[in-house]
């Protein structure tokens, strides 16, 4: 039988990974004291063999060193122990050698504190084999202590895989440095999962090469904000030591080559795709070199080469062992390629050239990570975009509901109708919350359509300094989300405020995406909201599905809020109308509740109406009952037909309906920026769409005052956008379809958007972000004029165009090809027009 049928029967294979799972914090490699083992270790193997073979000769064997852990002296086969200098730590032996991260120790082993210094073996190397030197593995035995002496915190990792390009025993790995940087990525992410910990790599020959693709690849993860906890490496990482690493291949005969001879000797297949990559000038290297040189501009570097040949020769150059880039430190190593990794005691001039670098690096990445502001340190936010209301009535049973379940289950929902005062009663509570609070963040974001949710995150996004919040390739939502679970121990509120399409958060697998209904966002809504509630971390939901609610908030029941209680109701209507309800009667009094149906929206615009035309409460309850039953039926009808929503009252829009005939007949310039309004997405419609070009500032602030004045309107604190209340909008609407003007008015928004929407260039991208929701509104409408269908065309090109420059793809193909669709229709397949939308449409595939 040959000599190497024997060794491969007698060598154990290669590595395997841990069964239970991945290591876990603080998991330390140990195993048996030297000698308790009953099986021959490898090692030992090895020069029995040798001892019987003596007349065959492998020069090139102690260029392979690593294959295992290096040799046991004889003394320590007879007597079960190693002789190890003073100076050093008695040690057990090494633990089995494994693919994947080994926690060798964590200095302090606090939640996220410290350093992780990770180490990457080389050709055929191993995770604790190729740092051993007799049974010193000296990350674990040396550079403990001396950690510990520095007062430093580190966590020590060593990282196995199967680099066997040219395994004498068995055939090679298929693996090429590609596959195996992606698995230090996943290996790094799961053992670092939460944390945010300065990263230090240190890679010996084909290692260092594996940590320059993982980084260039954690990095291509960070730009585009995709797997946000691979990208998180690169983000960490603060330096990189190379240890013999052929960054160019080697002179002359490659290390490459090198293995390649032993493998074709011994019959064996070589993984040719990882040989090709340490050949000399190989282009891999050569894109790995630029594109490594590109992202580590900011990471500190060290080069260190070996000095001393081995039996076959100089394995890596100095030209191979140096790298371009900044920071970038060299050094040498009286050792050849093997030895250079291999030290037993402190003394060793090589272990105090290694540790020297380390402990700088851990030094610098410690002093960073301190002198980083942390988010606690953020100002703290308060989002809220309304004043708080002076004058707010009631509800004090409700704010101490929410208090209640916000200290116990840390999420709560408010349910009710639209105008019950859902969206007040958060208002009122933010602040007493940061009154409370004075440090914390309060959040408000908008929940009813897709695009104000993606807007609200994006605010939070600029306020948090969040990196690269304008990239269009970056997925803002998921940059917030990520801040809200995985952020600072800060404490913050969040209001979710109009949550009512249930689309939005749980799609269902049949769910209608038409063109005009396409979610913005990249994934539901749902996968956003912060799943880490806890006593620092809170959640409130305004909605007006009970449903919804619920399911926002894992099941707990809403909170039902219902019309006030007369009292309330006199309260509040005696506030706001002030004079005009003064000496009234009674009855009177309550008749108009009655008919307002003591909702606080409609209690609150009466009083605004009476306060403003000096009308006092008998009049204005008689103008309401004068056409009460026409208004009953006109109003209840056209209400479910057009939101298909029961139970709103009818009295509500009594109140408005009075108020829009004042309006009309009054201001008629009032009238039409609210009939605009109501065609508009009802949140943050900007000033500059609202105002003429040629309008007088004077003429366009009393019509939007005499709006505001009559609650119809709010303006947002310190933005020159306004908001309309979602039954407004509604009532106008119906207003409008009764007046039969619903048609006429869709059709001005559109032409107004299609004049005012910018073409989709870079200087033109808030404009565009402010304008989008409410183009997306008025495309809602259908239109038959020929001049509509123009006009909407204009609007559709012009949108699709900003999608393309963001980066939304599918939206742009999806609007140019609608856009090409018309003109063709309208035009014929050869006109100008036509032709210059199929170009388009060809451009965003």
């Amino acid at each position: 039988m040959s000599l190497f049928s024997n060794l491969k029967k007698l060598l154990p294979g290669k590595p395997k990974r841990k069964h239970g799972g991945d290591p876990q914090e603080g998991e330390v490699a140990s195993s048996p004291l030297p000698g308790t083992s009953t099986t021959k270790s490898h090692e030992q193997i090895i020069p029995s063999i040798a001892q019987s073979t003596s007349s065959v000769q492998y020069p090139v064997a102690t260029v392979f060193e690593e294959l295992s852990p290096p040799p046991v002296s004889p003394a320590s086969k007879t007597s079960g122990s190693q002789s190890i200098a003073s100076d050093t730590v008695p040690s057990t032996s090494l633990s089995l050698d494994q693919l994947g991260p080994q926690v060798l120790f964590h200095v302090t082993a606090k939640d996220d504190s410290g350093v992780d210094v990770v180490f990457v073996h080389g050709l055929r190397g191993s995770s604790l084999g190729t740092w051993s030197k007799g049974v010193v593995c000296w990350p674990r035995d040396l550079l403990k202590i001396d950690i510990q002496n520095a007062s430093y915190d580190a966590r020590i990792i060593t990282w196995g895989y199967d680099s066997s390009a040219a395994n004498v025993f068995s055939y090679a790995s298929k693996e090429s440095i590609f596959g195996h940087a992606e698995t230090l990525l996943e290996d790094l992410s799961r053992l670092r999962v939460g944390k945010t910990r300065p990263v230090i790599f240190l890679g010996h020959s084909l290692g260092g090469l594996v940590i320059k693709q993982a980084l260039i690849k954690s990095a291509e993860y960070n730009s585009h904000g995709r797997h946000p906890t691979l990208g998180e490496i690169y983000a960490s990482t603060k330096g990189v030591i190379f240890l013999g690493t052929p960054h160019r291949g080697s002179d002359k005969e490659s290390l490459g080559e090198v293995v390649s001879k032993i493998a074709k000797s011994s019959f064996c297949q070589p993984n040719e795709q990882l040989l090709q990559t340490l050949k000399p000038h190989s282009h891999i290297l050569e894109n790995q070199r630029d594109q490594f040189t590109t992202i580590s501009k900011d990471l500190l570097l060290v080069c260190v080469r070996e000095e001393l040949p081995t039996a076959v020769g100089m394995i890596v150059s100095e030209s191979s062992a140096n790298i371009d880039g900044f920071h970038v430190r060299r050094d040498t190593i009286n050792a050849n390629h093997m030895d250079m990794v291999k030290f037993d005691n402190r003394e060793d001039v090589g272990y105090q050239i290694i540790r020297g670098h380390i402990l700088r690096l851990i030094g610098e990445a410690a002093e960073s990570k301190r002198k980083q502001t942390p988010y606690t340190s953020i100002k703290p936010i308060f989002s809220v975009p309304f004043e708080k209301d002076r004058q707010f009535v009631g509800r004090e049973d409700v704010l101490s509901q929410v208090k209640e379940q916000l200290q116990i289950r840390h999420r709560v929902s408010l349910h009710g109708l639209g105008g019950i005062g859902k969206s007040q009663i958060a208002i009122e509570y933010a602040y007493r919350f940061r009154n409370n609070n004075p440090k914390a963040h309060v959040f408000w974001v908008y929940a009813a359509s897709a695009d104000r949710f993606d807007q609200s995150y994006k605010d939070v996004a600029r306020k948090l300094k969040l990196p690269r919040v304008d990239d269009p390739d970056v997925d803002v939502c998921e940059l917030v989300s990520d801040w809200f679970n995985n952020g600072d121990d800060g404490h913050w509120l969040i209001i979710l405020d109009n949550a009512d399409n249930s689309d939005l958060f749980f799609p269902s697998t049949d769910f209608d995406t038409s063109f005009t209904q396409i979610n913005m966002t990249k994934k539901p809504l749902v996968d956003y909201l912060p799943r880490r509630l806890d006593s620092q971390h809170s959640l409130i939901v305004t909605t007006r599905s009970r449903t919804l609610g619920e399911d926002l908030t894992n099941g707990e029941p809403c909170i039902e809020i219902l019309p006030f209680a007369p009292k309330q109701a006199r309260i509040l209507l005696q506030s706001r109308a002030a004079k005009m309800a003064d000496g009234q009667n009674e009855s009177d009094m309550e008749r108009l509740l009655e008919i307002l149906g003591y909702i606080p929206l409609a209690i609150t615009q009466a009083a605004a109406f009476m306060r403003r035309n000096r009308m006092h409460l008998q009049k204005y309850v008689k103008a309401l009952e004068k056409d009460e039953e026409n208004l009953k039926d006109h109003l209840s009808t056209e209400l479910r037909d057009y939101r298909r929503e029961l139970g709103i009252p009818n009295s509500v829009f009594r109140t408005w309906r009075l108020s829009f005939d004042k309006i009309r007949e009054q201001e008629p310039r009032a009238a039409a920026i609210l009939s605009l309004m109501a065609m508009l997405d009802r949140q943050q419609i900007p000033e500059e769409l609202l105002q003429g070009r040629d309008e007088r500032d004077v003429d366009f602030s009393t019509a939007i005052g005499s709006l505001e004045d009559l609650s119809l309107i709010t303006k947002e604190v310190q933005q020159d956008k306004f908001t309309m209340h979602r039954l407004v909008q509604l009532s106008v609407h119906v207003w409008l379809e009764q007046q039969k003007e619903i048609l006429s008015q869709a059709e001005k928004a559109l032409a107004l958007l299609a004049d005012r929407f910018p073409k989709g260039k870079h200087e033109n991208r808030e404009t565009c972000e402010s304008f989008l929701p409410h183009a997306q509104a008025v495309l809602q409408h259908q239109f038959v004029s020929q001049s509509s269908v123009i006009h909407r065309t204009t609007l559709l090109h012009n949108i699709g165009w900003f999608d393309w420059r963001q980066g939304r793809y599918d939206l742009a193909y999806k609007r140019s090809i609608e856009a090409y669709e018309i003109n063709r229709e309208r035009l014929g397949s050869e006109d100008g027009q036509t032709l210059e939308s199929l170009t388009f449409v060809a451009s965003v595939l």
